[in-house]
């Protein structure tokens, strides 16, 4: 005779696991949808401008957006930006794909906290990122700096089941994921203790495999796009920059402006 019991507790755990991922979509569309209605601000017009020149193939820039008027992250978001508007077209569309990469944070934070503990952790975990703070200028502030957390969670799963698992898939995927959260922002620099940590240990136990990984991780964190030492400007510069040092030298033989550089 059989018993209804393991049938009616699947039953439950489907049910539960339903409703968390219900919470959790719930919470990436009330975060996305503020976004259409958000102004643009100087940053971001830079970098629509930047992403604009991409995709018309007059600028390829190996430095991103600078960060308090002294350093340049990565390149990567100026990239992100350009197909994003080649795949949509507008700006809206450009908006909703930042928006809807910022909202994977609460998947990601869902994601996590199954992983340490249980599923109602990690629905709880994405409730908490909703709750109003600084976090909630991200749906009325597009920049690079929105999708940062969503980047750093990235880094903490892939971290997690890197170590748990001693996977060197996972390793290099956390070098991925770090390499594109310092193109976000750089004050994501010290995630790179505990992925030198989980690199150890991978390599530990899993031998030339989890080698392979660290140095798969390794490279994809340090390979940030930027423009090369040994790089010069001219070589690197825009068909637009080509034209403004053009003038600028005729300017500067003929002693004189006519307003048309010729």
């Amino acid at each position: 005779m059989t018993s209804d019991l393991p049938a009616a507790g699947s039953s439950r755990v489907d049910v539960s696991a339903a409703g968390a991922w219900a919470v959790v979509l719930l919470l990436v569309v009330l975060d996305v949808a503020p976004c259409f209605v958000t102004f643009i601000e100087g940053d971001f017009a830079r970098d629509l401008h930047a992403a604009l020149r991409i995709s018309q193939g007059r600028a390829f820039p190996l430095e991103g957006p600078i960060i308090s008027g002294i350093a340049h992250p990565g390149p990567a978001w100026y990239y992100a930006l350009a197909a994003a508007m080649k795949l949509t077209g507008t700006v809206t569309g450009v908006v909703a794909v930042i928006a809807i990469a910022a909202a994977l944070r609460f998947p990601l934070a869902c994601l996590l906290g199954r992983d340490l503990a249980d599923r109602r952790t990690g629905r709880s975990f994405a409730i908490l990122l909703a709750l109003p703070g600084i976090g909630s200028l991200a749906s009325t502030w597009i920049a690079h700096p929105s999708v940062t957390v969503t980047l750093v969670l990235a880094v903490a799963v892939a971290l997690w089941r890197a170590e748990q698992r001693s996977s060197p898939g996972w390793l290099a995927t956390a070098g991925a994921a770090f390499g594109l959260a310092l193109h976000a922002h750089p004050t994501t620099l010290p995630l790179a203790l505990p992925l030198l940590w989980v690199a150890a240990r991978v390599v530990r136990r899993a031998g030339l495999r989890g080698l392979a990984g660290a140095v798969a991780a390794l490279a994809l964190a340090a390979g940030d796009g930027r423009r090369p030492p040994w790089a010069t400007r001219r070589f690197f510069q825009s068909r637009d920059e080509t034209e403004t040092i053009l003038v600028r030298r005729r300017v500067w033989i003929d002693g004189s402006w006519n307003g048309t550089g010729a």
